[in-house]
């Protein structure tokens, strides 16, 4: 029996998909033959070619996002993951299966939705195997922890658990083709630990990997490391919910082993400013193994809205972590999402001011919250009769989209736009990330993202204009970068 795994995911920016490079390794592991087609690297019709040939039982599809999330550029994916799965039935009799961080926010739904068979909501590595294993064998689908599945006409989902995460055997990174991806971003990511004891009011992740923090073994973590220092991607961002997520304990271990390990990377990372959470010799930690920024998820700089989201921290810890994270000498990102439920010209001068006030680095303006399930914002939502507990939320609805885009957008806009390093994404949103993937293809690679914007400060007038008429040219013409580049001697080992 043999398995296709699909990564349709297009959306830039050109992520590595982690999470099935993660699931492949286990099947690596059990001896299940597979195959993968990515979508950034090849035509979606080599998967047909392949299908054709009859020689695939069970085809996996990666469902990364489903929507953009992004009020300015409002994109739903889902409608292309169905096409490709009805195209997959028609060409071969198979057993299509979802998995990914966005089909684990409504599997169910995106099941019926798209009509695929099967699929694994949160934690996979254990569940895929199994899996292939009870359709080879004809085994019992319903002790397959995480599985959801079509059972006498209705759609049923297994326990939700975690599995043996936490003793998983070391993860191999030669699946996918990193050092291709690293050349188009200038970032690889890696996951030191899953899950999120928050409940934060707009935020699902706890839905996707569930409310209880679940740690890696730190030797794994470190051979990781190695091995992608080894393809090239020296610049890594910890792809954890927030790296304070977990006990302390484990923060100063982990900083502790890859200071032993000397591997020569640097890396970027969450954190939530709640002060109880971090201490400055943690950060101190980190900055000796390498950590030179990081995410700091402020979310917002009025009090009052912070506690209507149910966020864990007041705006004075986060001009308090900014000044810890300084003295430690790490740069700092604020992450600010605007157009809550109670947003006013106060809250938003309140933010502004927190801003000035704190001077990070740079400070990422979003405007627009989308409404995702079993949150906070949905039961305001219905509360306010902005929609209504049958709304369909498989498609993307943001909270009161005509009066963020109207009146929240250009207040903040105009609040900020004079402050050093704010960004506030746009429509433009294209452009920028092309901007930075043909800065990345000329060897202009900085170690994160702050020191990118620094970095393109200091290049030659000539170089500037060069990556410009690039980005230009692929702005207006897609199909010259429909596809990322292949480095050279990067092969992927299926």
């Amino acid at each position: 029996m043999r398995v296709l795994m699909i990564n349709p995911n297009r959306f830039r920016w050109h992520v590595a998909p982690l999470g099935l490079e993660y699931v492949c390794g286990s099947l690596l592991r059990e001896n299940i033959p597979f195959d993968l087609l990515d979508f950034n690297f090849e035509s979606g019709k080599n998967v047909f070619k392949k299908l054709k040939t009859g020689q695939y039982d069970i085809v996996g599809i990666t469902v990364r996002n489903i929507d953009t999330s992004f009020l300015a550029k409002v994109e739903f994916f889902l409608p292309e993951i169905k096409t490709l799965i009805e195209k997959v039935k028609l060409t071969h009799t198979c057993n299509v299966v979802l998995g990914g961080a966005g089909f684990s926010v409504l599997p169910e739904e995106i099941l019926k939705y798209t009509g695929a068979d099967f699929g694994v909501a949160g934690y996979a590595e254990e569940a895929l195997p199994q899996l292939v294993r009870a359709i080879r064998e004809g085994g019992d689908f319903s002790t397959i922890e995480n599985l959801v599945w079509r059972q006498n006409g209705s759609i049923t989902t297994n326990h939700r658990g975690t599995g043996q995460y936490e003793h998983m055997p070391p993860r191999s990174r030669t699946i996918v083709r990193n050092r291709s991806y690293f050349n188009v971003l200038g970032v690889s990511g890696i996951e030191t630990l899953r899950g999120c004891t928050m409940r934060c009011g707009f935020c699902n992740i706890p839905d996707i990997v569930g409310p209880k923090v679940v740690t890696r073994h730190i030797p794994h973590i470190i051979e990781e490391l190695r091995e992608l220092k080894s393809l090239g991607c020296h610049h890594l961002f910890f792809c954890d919910s927030e790296f304070n997520i977990a006990p302390p304990s484990f923060s100063m271990n982990l900083c502790e082993e890859i200071i032993r390990a000397d591997i020569g990377v640097t890396w970027s990372a969450n954190l939530i400013p709640v002060r109880k959470m971090i201490s400055k010799d943690v950060l101190k930690l980190m900055k000796q193994a390498g950590c030179n920024e990081v995410l700091i998820s402020a979310d917002n700089g009025s009090d009052s809205i912070l506690a209507s989201m149910n966020k864990p921290h007041k705006a004075e810890e986060i001009a308090l972590y900014t000044d810890y994270v300084r003295e430690a000498g790490i740069k700092s990102i604020h992450t600010y999402l605007f157009g809550w439920p109670g947003e006013s010209e106060k809250t938003l001068d309140e933010s502004a001011d927190l801003i000035k006030r704190t001077q990070p680095d740079q400070a990422v303006i979003y405007a627009g919250i989308r409404i995702f399930p079993n949150t906070r914002l949905e039961e305001i939502a219905i509360q306010e009769g902005e929609i209504t507990a049958q709304t369909d939320l498989v498609q993307p609805v943001y909270y009161r989209p005509n009066w963020v885009l109207k009146d929240v957008i250009p207040y903040i806009f105009d609040k900020t736009s004079n402050i050093p390093g704010c960004i506030q994404p746009t429509k433009h949103i294209d452009f920028l990330n092309l901007f930075r993937q043909n800065a990345c293809l000329m060897g202009k690679i900085p170690p994160g993202f702050v020191e990118f914007v620094d970095y393109l400060n200091d290049l030659s007038f000539k170089d500037k204009t060069k990556i410009l008429g690039h980005t230009a040219l692929d702005y207006l013409f897609p199909s010259r970068c429909r596809y990322i580049p292949i480095s050279e001697g990067d092969a992927s080992s299926i």
